[in-house]
């Protein structure tokens, strides 16, 4: 049912903004107005660029998987970094879950190829998660890295796999509202 909520509000998303905007702007002041859509469009150009950026690194993640178990002789190779790639859009975990899948399916052929893709995909997520994806999302969105990794942290532990999502966009939108104001 939400998926077709989602189809629907898609198909109809300029005649709703404009019906929105038609209602911030006759129930709220000029001023007030204006300042609803900045936020809003703040908030919305934060949002873009976190996806955009989770998608990029997905990609990066999910390429450097494919060409580093290429070298190593792995199979599954493109599956694997397929699915990898999939679970890096969830931030910090999916990955890890999906190479855990990876991991399983190189059991089923031999112990040490899982065990050196474990080992492996341990290394690329320490570069990934601490080096790579905090200046992708971080450019993506405006914010600095350490600002990045500290919304996901705080995200995560207050409100789980949601607050992951969330807390990247929020922060940089409250980021680029203070940025201005100042």
């Amino acid at each position: 049912l939400a998926f077709i909520f989602s189809l629907y509000a898609l198909l109809s998303k300029e005649k709703l903004s404009r019906a929105a905007k038609k209602m911030i702007y006759t129930f709220l002041s000029e001023r007030h107005a204006d300042a609803v859509m900045y936020v809003s469009y703040t908030a919305f150009d934060s949002f873009y660029n976190f996806f955009t950026g989770q998608f990029v690194e997905a990609l990066l993640l999910g390429t450097m998987n494919y060409i580093g178990m290429s070298m190593l002789g792995l199979e599954y190779a493109l599956m694997i970094s397929l699915m990898t790639m999939l679970g890096a859009l969830i931030p910090l975990v999916g990955a890890f879950i999906a190479g855990l899948l990876g991991a399983f399916m190189l059991l089923t052929i031999s112990p040490l190829h899982a065990i050196t893709y474990l080992v492996y995909l341990v290394c690329l997520q320490q570069l990934e998660g601490n080096i790579i994806y905090p200046r992708v999302v971080g450019q993506q969105t405006g914010l600095p890295g350490i600002l990045v990794l500290l919304a996901v942290l705080v995200g995560a532990a207050s409100f789980g796999f949601v607050g992951m999502f969330l807390f990247v966009p929020l922060v940089s939108t409250i980021h680029t509202i203070l940025m201005d104001y100042t």
